[in-house]
């Protein structure tokens, strides 16, 4: 780790900061096989179907009352 002076303002500690917990996320991810440049996980999900059934009542794909195509 290369040492650097002291810094003398609260911006040049902020600054000192940021760079340290950028330096340690860029080591995580370095070290992270799944990882890939420019990608990012935002969510996952899994579905899962409890019963599939053949046959429904005529009311559930009726047309609505008062339906007009365009």
């Amino acid at each position: 780790m290369d040492q650097q002076p002291a810094p003398t303002s609260v911006g040049g500690l902020l600054g000192g900061i940021g760079r340290r917990m950028a330096r340690k996320k860029a080591d995580e991810k370095k070290d992270d096989p799944a990882a890939k440049p420019g990608r990012t996980t935002v969510m996952t999900t899994i579905a899962e179907t409890l019963q599939v059934g053949s046959s429904v009542a005529s009311a559930d794909v009726a047309v609505p009352s008062g339906f007009t195509q365009k």
